[in-house]
């Protein structure tokens, strides 16, 4: 066997043996490494983070609901990113539409020829908690005068609950609040 020969199936195996190493996590799983800053996906060869049971679907679609005057809509989908870390992941990404009880706009994330949108904001899920809650990390809309926090979103049947959880409120008069803060907007499948 020539050197050329033995170079060439020795990097094979290498790449077989990096291939086989590789694991995917279910995204129901996933928390454990979110909540517990001594679990590292990487330790673990951990390369993908998918939902392979299906258990974003409930999630996705169209919702609608009321709250205190305010019409929200929202589209609820599926997206995969590869992170900085190279982990690839599923992610539930929501796009919003609110107007206040007149019908104007307050903020518009969904692009549709009605409302043009060109910064087209999304909130994108952090993890799915061991409850089968949906964190999602919200940054208070495209306003610099807003309530940052974690949006926590509870489906069963046809029905979605929404909860902002306050972090951070941007230093200004006026806020814009999109999601009232520690507050459930009810929305049902519809649009």
């Amino acid at each position: 066997m020539k050197k050329s020969d033995i170079i060439l199936v020795l990097m094979l195996l290498g790449v077989l043996m990096n291939v086989s190493a590789q694991r995917t996590l279910p995204v129901e799983e996933y928390y454990k490494y979110v909540t517990n800053p001594n679990k590292r996906l990487a330790s673990d060869n951990i390369t993908k983070v998918k939902d392979v049971n299906d258990v974003f679907r409930k999630f996705y679609g169209f919702w609608k609901g009321t709250y205190r005057g305010k019409t929200y809509r929202l589209v609820m989908d599926n997206d995969t990113k590869k992170s900085d870390f190279g982990v690839e992941r599923d992610y539930v990404v929501m796009r919003y539409r609110v107007q206040d009880a007149n019908g104007r706009m307050i903020e518009n994330s969904i692009s549709t020829p009605e409302y043009p949108d060109d910064q087209k904001y999304e909130v994108r899920s952090e993890y799915l908690d061991k409850n089968g809650n949906l964190q999602m990390f919200f940054s208070g809309g495209k306003s610099d005068c807003g309530i940052d926090g974690v949006l926590i979103v509870y489906v069963e049947g046809g029905k979605m609950s929404v909860t902002l959880v306050p972090q951070y409120q941007y230093p200004c008069d006026n806020p814009t609040i999109i999601f009232p803060p520690k507050e459930s907007v009810i929305f049902f499948r519809g649009f």
